[in-house]
């Protein structure tokens, strides 16, 4: 055998047998998803890839799921699911696994945190383990546009409300967990700060 097809054939034993498959990463943050009228979300599984990538295969050819089988590409949660947990204060987290598959089946996997808000208070336990911030503005203000109330909790916005008018007020419901936290409302009209409202 030549010496140069002796080693093309030893360098193409020498990747097959060096092929690691996938290296899954997966988002640091933790997702916010938002439950519908249905007390329902879908999520999908490629929402929390940040990069995955293969020595073989293309990272558009990558396939996620949220199972090591590669069937849940999606996953829809139900209120009743939260429900049903044990702890209160983990009711509106989740963590999963992200599995990450080439195209030849080689498979990797990393942990993704995720975290329901019902904004329709369709789930049963919102208020039963929450606390309730009631926003409302109290002097005569002018209200050309709406006023964003931007919510924040320990120097993080966590949700942004809508005020019309001086009569309306809208109501922010947290965790009872997080009581010993440190909250903050900013308000703004198209992006500006308000001040003296």
């Amino acid at each position: 055998m030549k010496p140069l097809l002796f080693f093309i054939l030893l360098l193409r034993s020498l990747l097959a047998y060096c092929q690691t498959g996938p290296a899954a990463i997966c988002t640091k943050d933790t997702l916010l998803y938002y439950f519908n009228s249905l007390g329902a979300v879908e999520i999908k599984a490629k929402d929390f890839d940040r990069g995955s990538y293969d020595d073989k295969t293309p990272s558009e050819k990558l396939k996620f799921s949220f199972d090591r089988e590669g069937k849940d590409t999606s996953k829809i949660f139900y209120c009743e699911e939260l429900l049903l947990q044990t702890y209160p204060c983990d009711r509106n987290l989740a963590k999963n696994w992200l599995y990450v598959f080439d195209e030849e089946n080689y498979v990797d996997s990393c942990n993704i945190y995720f975290y329901f808000e019902d904004k329709l208070h369709i789930c049963p336990f919102v208020e039963q383990n929450s606390i309730r911030i009631n926003i409302s503005i109290q002097n005569q203000f002018d209200f050309t546009e709406p006023i964003e109330a931007n919510i924040y909790m320990n120097n993080k916005l966590v949700s942004t409300k809508s005020i019309k008018n001086n009569i309306s007020q809208v109501n922010f419901y947290v965790s009872k967990c997080y009581i010993d936290s440190t909250f903050r409302v900013e308000l703004t009209m198209k992006g500006d700060p308000l001040s003296g409202v």
